[in-house]
């Protein structure tokens, strides 16, 4: 089972691993039926279980957390994550372990479905759950005084695009 039926907007679609980002495959994977500390190299399995996350909780609500997911991950490692935005990604993933599994699973999972164009330009696409440390700016203040003001390039509205990759 590797393709999943959902409607979105109205209409039904068809979903395929293939069309899912890594990280919407971790966020389908973590709303899923898979155990906590399970390891495994099961194709077949973890599959099931993407698509049992996709029906569980939305094709939309998996892109949206898939994208907040990461904007927390790239905030998380410049370490300028609010109060407000910790709060957001524990309300959507409390088991902080079980989201490192499912992100393990999709990736192993990329060995054996790649994705595709449209997947791999979603792939790491980024958005934050909230206000963002920059309020818009792109730029994250850190210090500033009467002579000049130092400001930290935001990790998720100041990168840009990168070309996609070529098959």
């Amino acid at each position: 089972m590797n393709v999943s039926t959902k409607q979105v907007s109205g209409a039904v679609v068809l979903v395929s691993v293939a069309d899912l980002s890594s990280g919407e495959r971790s966020v389908a994977l973590y709303a899923s039926d898979m155990p906590n500390r399970y390891r495994t190299t099961d194709a077949v399995q973890i599959t099931e279980w993407v698509m049992q996350g996709i029906d569980r909780v939305g094709l939309d609500d998996v892109r949206r957390r898939a994208a907040y997911a990461e904007g927390f991950r790239r905030l998380s490692r410049v370490r300028m994550v609010t109060p407000q935005l910790t709060a957001r990604h524990e309300q959507d993933f409390p088991k902080a372990n079980r989201l490192t599994v499912a992100a393990r699973h999709a990736a192993n999972l990329s060995l054996y479905a790649p994705m595709s164009a449209d997947a791999r330009a979603r792939n790491l696409a980024a958005d934050v759950d909230g206000a963002c440390p920059c309020k818009g700016t792109r730029t994250i203040p850190l210090w500033q005084d009467e002579d000049a003001a130092v400001g930290l390039a935001c990790p998720v509205h100041s990168v840009t695009m990168r070309p996609a990759v070529q098959a």
